[in-house]
């Protein structure tokens, strides 16, 4: 979020140095580096990156990493996002009955 006072108005404004303040906040708590670092090195190993965004909040932003190897995307929804496809048979390589659950 870009801060974009009205005419008249400064950016020392109280409402918008919060709504400012709260926006760089957030991106601190995301640890974005860190995210995008990640990603990056995902898609430069697999050659690709599947991801599933699990909350997105005020005040937080959690995202699943998915094995690239057990997904594909061959489809799009009617607003043109891409349909991630995970090959169920990925949780047989789980051993452990307790993790798998």
């Amino acid at each position: 979020m870009i801060p974009n006072p009205s005419a008249g108005n400064e950016l020392s404004t109280p409402y918008i140095k919060k709504r400012y303040n709260g926006a760089l906040d957030y991106l601190d708590r995301i640890g974005l580096p860190e995210l995008l670092t990640r990603i990056s090195l995902r898609a430069l190993i697999d050659g690709c990156y599947y991801g599933v965004l699990q909350n997105v909040s005020k005040t937080d932003f959690v995202i699943l990493d998915l094995p690239a190897e057990y997904c594909r995307s061959n489809f799009r929804d009617f607003h043109g996002n891409d349909i991630i496809e995970f090959n169920v048979t990925y949780f047989n390589t789980i051993i452990d009955e307790d993790v798998k659950k």
